[in-house]
Protein backbone atom coordinates (compact mmCIF):
# COMPACT_ATOMS: atom_id res chain seq x y z
CA UNK A 1 0.00 0.00 0.00
CA UNK A 2 2.39 2.62 -1.23
CA UNK A 3 1.01 6.08 -1.95
CA UNK A 4 2.63 9.45 -2.50
CA UNK A 5 3.95 9.15 1.02
CA UNK A 6 6.38 6.49 -0.21
CA UNK A 7 5.72 4.52 2.96
CA UNK A 8 5.53 0.73 2.65
CA UNK A 9 3.65 -1.75 4.86
CA UNK A 10 5.29 -2.47 8.21
CA UNK A 11 7.12 -5.78 8.47
CA UNK A 12 6.43 -7.63 11.68
CA UNK A 13 7.09 -11.29 11.15
CA UNK A 14 4.35 -13.38 9.56
CA UNK A 15 2.29 -11.53 6.99
CA UNK A 16 -1.19 -10.52 8.03
CA UNK A 17 -3.80 -11.54 5.41
CA UNK A 18 -4.78 -7.86 5.14
CA UNK A 19 -1.18 -7.10 4.09
CA UNK A 20 -1.55 -9.40 1.07
CA UNK A 21 -3.85 -6.98 -0.73
CA UNK A 22 -3.43 -3.30 -1.24
CA UNK A 23 -4.43 -0.29 -3.27
CA UNK A 24 -2.61 2.54 -4.98
CA UNK A 25 -4.81 5.60 -5.33
CA UNK A 26 -5.12 8.32 -7.92
CA UNK A 27 -8.37 9.58 -6.36
CA UNK A 28 -9.57 9.25 -2.76
CA UNK A 29 -12.79 10.53 -1.19
CA UNK A 30 -11.75 10.35 2.45
CA UNK A 31 -15.12 11.18 3.99
CA UNK A 32 -16.99 8.57 1.96
CA UNK A 33 -14.33 5.98 2.80
CA UNK A 34 -14.69 6.75 6.51
CA UNK A 35 -18.49 6.44 6.31
CA UNK A 36 -18.30 3.12 4.42
CA UNK A 37 -16.16 1.48 7.11
CA UNK A 38 -17.50 -0.37 10.10
CA UNK A 39 -16.99 1.18 13.52
CA UNK A 40 -13.89 -0.86 14.40
CA UNK A 41 -12.25 -0.31 11.01
CA UNK A 42 -13.03 3.42 11.23
CA UNK A 43 -11.35 3.60 14.65
CA UNK A 44 -8.32 1.81 13.26
CA UNK A 45 -8.17 4.27 10.37
CA UNK A 46 -8.32 7.28 12.71
CA UNK A 47 -5.57 5.72 14.83
CA UNK A 48 -3.38 5.33 11.73
CA UNK A 49 -4.10 8.93 10.73
CA UNK A 50 -3.17 10.20 14.20
CA UNK A 51 0.02 8.11 14.24
CA UNK A 52 1.11 9.40 10.84
CA UNK A 53 0.38 13.01 11.76
CA UNK A 54 2.49 12.59 14.89
CA UNK A 55 5.27 10.95 12.91
CA UNK A 56 5.31 13.17 9.83
CA UNK A 57 3.37 16.29 10.77
CA UNK A 58 1.31 18.32 8.35
CA UNK A 59 4.39 19.36 6.40
CA UNK A 60 4.82 16.09 4.53
CA UNK A 61 2.50 15.93 1.45
CA UNK A 62 0.54 12.72 1.18
CA UNK A 63 1.52 11.49 4.65
CA UNK A 64 -2.04 10.25 5.23
CA UNK A 65 -2.56 8.65 1.82
CA UNK A 66 -1.25 5.26 2.92
CA UNK A 67 -3.80 5.01 5.73
CA UNK A 68 -6.71 5.73 3.40
CA UNK A 69 -5.30 3.41 0.74
CA UNK A 70 -5.27 0.63 3.35
CA UNK A 71 -8.89 1.40 4.23
CA UNK A 72 -9.82 1.47 0.53
CA UNK A 73 -8.15 -1.94 0.10
CA UNK A 74 -10.38 -3.37 2.83
CA UNK A 75 -13.48 -1.93 1.16
CA UNK A 76 -12.40 -3.17 -2.28
CA UNK A 77 -12.08 -6.67 -0.88
CA UNK A 78 -15.50 -6.52 0.79
CA UNK A 79 -17.53 -4.76 -1.92
CA UNK A 80 -19.48 -6.69 -4.53
CA UNK A 81 -18.22 -6.73 -8.11
CA UNK A 82 -20.53 -4.66 -10.30
CA UNK A 83 -20.36 -7.21 -13.16
CA UNK A 84 -21.53 -9.96 -10.83
CA UNK A 85 -24.31 -7.85 -9.29
CA UNK A 86 -25.63 -7.03 -12.77
CA UNK A 87 -25.59 -10.68 -13.89
CA UNK A 88 -27.45 -11.65 -10.72
CA UNK A 89 -30.00 -8.88 -11.39
CA UNK A 90 -29.37 -7.60 -7.86
CA UNK A 91 -28.38 -4.00 -8.65
CA UNK A 92 -29.83 -1.21 -6.50
CA UNK A 93 -29.11 2.45 -5.76
CA UNK A 94 -26.89 3.09 -2.75
CA UNK A 95 -24.98 -0.17 -3.22
CA UNK A 96 -21.20 -0.16 -2.70
CA UNK A 97 -19.56 -1.88 -5.67
CA UNK A 98 -16.16 -2.33 -7.26
CA UNK A 99 -15.07 -2.88 -10.84
CA UNK A 100 -11.80 -3.17 -12.73
CA UNK A 101 -11.91 -2.23 -16.41
CA UNK A 102 -11.23 0.49 -19.02
CA UNK A 103 -12.56 4.00 -18.46
CA UNK A 104 -12.42 7.29 -20.32
CA UNK A 105 -11.76 10.02 -17.75
CA UNK A 106 -11.57 13.71 -18.61
CA UNK A 107 -11.10 17.03 -16.86
CA UNK A 108 -14.24 19.12 -17.39
CA UNK A 109 -13.01 22.15 -15.43
CA UNK A 110 -10.43 23.11 -12.86
CA UNK A 111 -12.69 21.69 -10.14
CA UNK A 112 -14.53 18.78 -11.77
CA UNK A 113 -13.74 15.64 -13.72
CA UNK A 114 -16.01 13.02 -15.26
CA UNK A 115 -15.75 9.44 -16.52
CA UNK A 116 -17.68 7.14 -18.80
CA UNK A 117 -17.38 3.52 -19.86
CA UNK A 118 -19.27 0.47 -21.04
CA UNK A 119 -19.56 -2.29 -18.46
CA UNK A 120 -16.98 -4.86 -19.50
CA UNK A 121 -19.29 -7.88 -19.23
CA UNK A 122 -22.49 -6.16 -20.47
CA UNK A 123 -21.70 -3.73 -23.27
CA UNK A 124 -25.29 -2.44 -23.46
CA UNK A 125 -24.80 -0.85 -20.02
CA UNK A 126 -23.10 2.55 -19.89
CA UNK A 127 -21.40 3.88 -16.77
CA UNK A 128 -21.19 7.57 -15.90
CA UNK A 129 -19.98 9.69 -13.01
CA UNK A 130 -18.28 12.89 -11.87
CA UNK A 131 -15.73 13.69 -9.18
CA UNK A 132 -13.85 16.59 -7.59
CA UNK A 133 -10.33 17.08 -8.96
CA UNK A 134 -9.34 18.44 -5.53
CA UNK A 135 -9.43 14.83 -4.28
CA UNK A 136 -6.88 13.58 -6.81
CA UNK A 137 -3.81 12.23 -5.03
CA UNK A 138 -0.72 14.36 -5.53
CA UNK A 139 0.95 15.15 -8.82
CA UNK A 140 0.50 11.57 -9.99
CA UNK A 141 -3.27 11.80 -9.62
CA UNK A 142 -3.36 15.10 -11.48
CA UNK A 143 -1.31 13.77 -14.42
CA UNK A 144 -2.12 10.04 -14.70
CA UNK A 145 -5.87 9.89 -14.11
CA UNK A 146 -7.11 11.35 -17.39
CA UNK A 147 -7.53 9.59 -20.74
CA UNK A 148 -8.43 6.07 -21.83
CA UNK A 149 -7.00 3.83 -19.10
CA UNK A 150 -7.70 0.71 -17.06
CA UNK A 151 -8.40 1.31 -13.38
CA UNK A 152 -10.09 -0.23 -10.40
CA UNK A 153 -12.92 1.81 -8.93
CA UNK A 154 -14.81 1.67 -5.65
CA UNK A 155 -18.13 3.51 -5.93
CA UNK A 156 -21.67 3.90 -4.73
CA UNK A 157 -24.41 3.15 -7.25
CA UNK A 158 -26.52 6.22 -7.99
CA UNK A 159 -29.36 6.53 -10.47
CA UNK A 160 -30.14 3.47 -12.60
CA UNK A 161 -31.97 4.10 -15.86
CA UNK A 162 -34.76 1.66 -16.76
CA UNK A 163 -34.83 -0.47 -19.89
CA UNK A 164 -32.69 -3.28 -21.24
CA UNK A 165 -31.35 -2.12 -24.62
CA UNK A 166 -29.24 0.80 -23.38
CA UNK A 167 -29.14 1.05 -19.61
CA UNK A 168 -27.17 3.68 -17.71
CA UNK A 169 -25.70 3.44 -14.23
CA UNK A 170 -24.47 6.49 -12.35
CA UNK A 171 -21.51 5.89 -10.03
CA UNK A 172 -20.13 8.05 -7.21
CA UNK A 173 -16.48 7.08 -6.68
CA UNK A 174 -14.71 6.67 -3.35
CA UNK A 175 -11.47 5.39 -4.89
CA UNK A 176 -9.92 5.33 -8.37
CA UNK A 177 -6.57 3.63 -8.88
CA UNK A 178 -5.16 0.14 -8.88
CA UNK A 179 -5.93 -2.96 -6.84
CA UNK A 180 -2.71 -4.65 -5.83
CA UNK A 181 -1.99 -8.12 -4.56
CA UNK A 182 0.91 -10.07 -3.15
CA UNK A 183 0.42 -13.75 -2.44
CA UNK A 184 4.02 -14.65 -1.58
CA UNK A 185 5.06 -12.16 1.06
CA UNK A 186 4.63 -8.54 2.09
CA UNK A 187 6.62 -7.04 -0.80
CA UNK A 188 6.54 -6.23 -3.65
CA UNK A 189 2.94 -5.56 -4.63
CA UNK A 190 1.85 -6.22 -8.21
CA UNK A 191 -1.31 -5.65 -10.23
CA UNK A 192 -4.20 -7.82 -9.07
CA UNK A 193 -4.04 -10.31 -11.96
CA UNK A 194 -6.42 -13.25 -11.70
CA UNK A 195 -6.05 -15.00 -15.07
CA UNK A 196 -4.06 -18.22 -15.41
CA UNK A 197 -2.86 -19.20 -18.87
CA UNK A 198 -3.18 -22.88 -19.88
CA UNK A 199 0.59 -23.06 -20.48
CA UNK A 200 1.14 -22.39 -16.75
CA UNK A 201 -0.57 -25.68 -15.81
CA UNK A 202 1.83 -28.61 -15.53
CA UNK A 203 -0.64 -31.02 -17.13
CA UNK A 204 -0.73 -28.82 -20.28
CA UNK A 205 3.00 -28.15 -20.50
CA UNK A 206 3.33 -29.97 -23.85
CA UNK A 207 1.44 -27.26 -25.74
CA UNK A 208 3.52 -24.69 -27.61
CA UNK A 209 2.93 -21.21 -28.92
CA UNK A 210 2.25 -22.39 -32.46
CA UNK A 211 -1.14 -22.06 -34.12
CA UNK A 212 -3.49 -25.00 -34.45
CA UNK A 213 -4.30 -26.41 -37.88
CA UNK A 214 -7.66 -25.97 -39.54
CA UNK A 215 -8.30 -29.71 -39.50
CA UNK A 216 -7.54 -29.82 -35.77
CA UNK A 217 -10.08 -27.11 -35.05
CA UNK A 218 -12.61 -28.90 -37.27
CA UNK A 219 -12.03 -32.08 -35.30
CA UNK A 220 -12.71 -30.27 -32.02
CA UNK A 221 -15.94 -28.81 -33.38
CA UNK A 222 -17.12 -32.31 -34.25
CA UNK A 223 -16.43 -33.77 -30.79
CA UNK A 224 -19.41 -34.33 -28.47
CA UNK A 225 -19.10 -32.61 -25.10
CA UNK A 226 -18.83 -35.99 -23.32
CA UNK A 227 -15.83 -36.89 -25.49
CA UNK A 228 -14.12 -33.56 -24.73
CA UNK A 229 -14.80 -34.10 -21.03
CA UNK A 230 -13.28 -37.59 -21.10
CA UNK A 231 -10.24 -36.32 -23.01
CA UNK A 232 -9.51 -33.55 -20.53
CA UNK A 233 -10.06 -35.93 -17.60
CA UNK A 234 -7.49 -38.30 -19.09
CA UNK A 235 -4.93 -35.53 -19.66
CA UNK A 236 -5.46 -34.14 -16.16
CA UNK A 237 -5.39 -37.59 -14.61
CA UNK A 238 -8.85 -37.30 -13.07
CA UNK A 239 -10.30 -40.82 -12.74
CA UNK A 240 -13.66 -39.87 -11.27
CA UNK A 241 -16.24 -38.59 -13.75
CA UNK A 242 -19.80 -37.83 -12.73
CA UNK A 243 -22.75 -37.91 -15.16
CA UNK A 244 -24.12 -34.55 -16.29
CA UNK A 245 -27.34 -33.30 -14.71
CA UNK A 246 -29.29 -30.04 -14.74
CA UNK A 247 -28.31 -28.78 -11.28
CA UNK A 248 -24.56 -29.23 -11.64
CA UNK A 249 -22.24 -26.33 -10.82
CA UNK A 250 -19.52 -27.57 -13.19
CA UNK A 251 -19.01 -30.30 -15.80
CA UNK A 252 -15.68 -31.45 -14.41
CA UNK A 253 -14.31 -30.83 -10.92
CA UNK A 254 -10.79 -31.92 -10.09
CA UNK A 255 -8.03 -31.65 -7.51
CA UNK A 256 -5.41 -33.19 -9.86
CA UNK A 257 -4.06 -30.02 -11.47
CA UNK A 258 -0.68 -28.60 -10.47
CA UNK A 259 1.13 -25.38 -11.28
CA UNK A 260 4.86 -25.40 -10.71
CA UNK A 261 4.34 -28.63 -8.79
CA UNK A 262 1.83 -27.09 -6.37
CA UNK A 263 -1.69 -28.63 -6.22
CA UNK A 264 -4.51 -26.61 -7.75
CA UNK A 265 -8.20 -27.52 -7.57
CA UNK A 266 -10.45 -26.49 -10.45
CA UNK A 267 -14.08 -26.41 -11.56
CA UNK A 268 -14.45 -26.66 -15.34
CA UNK A 269 -17.47 -25.68 -17.43
CA UNK A 270 -17.53 -27.25 -20.89
CA UNK A 271 -19.53 -25.67 -23.70
CA UNK A 272 -20.17 -28.35 -26.31
CA UNK A 273 -20.66 -28.10 -30.08
CA UNK A 274 -24.37 -27.45 -29.62
CA UNK A 275 -23.44 -23.82 -28.97
CA UNK A 276 -22.39 -22.34 -32.31
CA UNK A 277 -20.04 -19.42 -32.88
CA UNK A 278 -18.49 -17.23 -30.21
CA UNK A 279 -19.29 -18.00 -26.58
CA UNK A 280 -21.03 -14.95 -25.06
CA UNK A 281 -22.25 -14.43 -21.49
CA UNK A 282 -25.75 -15.19 -22.78
CA UNK A 283 -24.49 -18.62 -23.86
CA UNK A 284 -23.74 -19.55 -20.26
CA UNK A 285 -27.30 -20.12 -19.17
CA UNK A 286 -29.93 -17.51 -18.37
CA UNK A 287 -28.17 -14.26 -17.40
CA UNK A 288 -24.82 -16.07 -17.27
CA UNK A 289 -25.92 -18.11 -14.25
CA UNK A 290 -23.67 -21.02 -15.28
CA UNK A 291 -20.66 -18.81 -14.48
CA UNK A 292 -22.28 -17.86 -11.17
CA UNK A 293 -22.81 -21.54 -10.30
CA UNK A 294 -19.21 -22.28 -11.27
CA UNK A 295 -18.06 -19.74 -8.68
CA UNK A 296 -20.07 -21.54 -5.99
CA UNK A 297 -17.53 -24.37 -5.94
CA UNK A 298 -14.81 -24.23 -3.31
CA UNK A 299 -11.88 -24.46 -5.72
CA UNK A 300 -8.78 -22.44 -6.59
CA UNK A 301 -9.49 -22.02 -10.30
CA UNK A 302 -12.59 -21.42 -12.46
CA UNK A 303 -12.23 -22.72 -16.02
CA UNK A 304 -14.46 -22.25 -19.07
CA UNK A 305 -13.78 -24.30 -22.21
CA UNK A 306 -15.42 -23.83 -25.60
CA UNK A 307 -14.84 -25.35 -29.04
CA UNK A 308 -14.81 -21.89 -30.68
CA UNK A 309 -13.93 -18.28 -29.76
CA UNK A 310 -14.73 -16.93 -26.29
CA UNK A 311 -15.91 -13.31 -26.03
CA UNK A 312 -14.04 -10.81 -23.91
CA UNK A 313 -17.23 -10.28 -21.88
CA UNK A 314 -17.00 -13.88 -20.63
CA UNK A 315 -13.39 -13.37 -19.59
CA UNK A 316 -14.37 -10.12 -17.84
CA UNK A 317 -17.19 -11.80 -15.93
CA UNK A 318 -14.89 -14.63 -14.81
CA UNK A 319 -12.32 -12.06 -13.76
CA UNK A 320 -14.92 -10.28 -11.62
CA UNK A 321 -16.03 -13.56 -10.04
CA UNK A 322 -12.42 -14.48 -9.33
CA UNK A 323 -11.70 -11.12 -7.66
CA UNK A 324 -14.94 -11.35 -5.71
CA UNK A 325 -14.02 -14.75 -4.29
CA UNK A 326 -10.23 -14.38 -4.11
CA UNK A 327 -9.78 -17.08 -6.76
CA UNK A 328 -8.25 -17.34 -10.25
CA UNK A 329 -9.74 -18.16 -13.64
CA UNK A 330 -8.78 -19.62 -17.02
CA UNK A 331 -10.40 -19.75 -20.45
CA UNK A 332 -9.66 -22.45 -23.03
CA UNK A 333 -11.01 -21.52 -26.46
CA UNK A 334 -11.21 -23.72 -29.55
CA UNK A 335 -7.70 -22.83 -30.66
CA UNK A 336 -6.16 -23.88 -27.34
CA UNK A 337 -8.44 -26.92 -27.05
CA UNK A 338 -7.18 -28.16 -30.43
CA UNK A 339 -3.55 -27.66 -29.38
CA UNK A 340 -4.02 -29.47 -26.06
CA UNK A 341 -5.89 -32.44 -27.48
CA UNK A 342 -3.50 -32.79 -30.44
CA UNK A 343 -0.33 -32.69 -28.30
CA UNK A 344 -1.74 -35.34 -25.95
CA UNK A 345 -3.08 -37.63 -28.70
CA UNK A 346 -6.74 -37.02 -27.85
CA UNK A 347 -7.82 -35.45 -31.12
CA UNK A 348 -9.95 -37.64 -33.45
CA UNK A 349 -8.55 -38.10 -36.93
CA UNK A 350 -10.44 -36.19 -39.59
Amino acid sequence: MIGDSGESPEQNGDANPEDLTGAQALFLHERLIENALGELARMQLFHQVERRLTQFGDSRPGALVGAYEAAAAQLLAAAQELDVVVVRNDLRSGQLVTLTQDFYIRRDSEERGSFKARLSSERNISLRGTFSTARLVGATGQSETFGHKRFSMLAYVGDISPGTSDRRIELRPLFIGWRLTNVDGPLPFTADRREVWPQEIDQFEAITGERSRAKDRAAVQGMPEAQVKAAFATIIGEPFLTPDWGGETSDLSTTRLTRGGKPLSAAIALKGPGLKGTLQVSGMGKNGDQAIRLAHESVDLYVVQHHGPIAAAVRNLLSALARSNQREFMVIDGETTALILREYGMLPQT
